[in-house]
């Protein structure tokens, strides 16, 4: 039950707030799918001022980011780095 809480805990833990809420959003999952592979995940970001940025080109810009982060990190561990 202790281990249930805190997953459900940790899930609020993991929330970053950068001003923009687009883009909290795809960090929050993509902390997620870090969390899901065991790899570290740590966030400090102000984007509050990034309102010009279109927000599909968020998605594709820090998406695709996060995405090769996390497939680098992956291939790290399976070669046993």
């Amino acid at each position: 039950m202790i281990a249930k809480l805190q997953d459900q805990i940790a899930d609020y833990e993991d929330y970053v707030q950068t001003g923009n809420a687009f883009l909290d959003v795809i960090l929050r999952d993509k902390s997620r799918k870090a969390k899901e592979e065991s790899i570290d995940f740590h966030t400090e970001l102000d984007f509050s001022k990034g309102n010009f940025i279109d927000a599909l080109d968020i998605s594709t810009i820090f998406g695709n980011a996060l995405d090769n982060a996390i497939e680098a990190c992956e291939k790290v561990e399976l070669a046993g780095i």
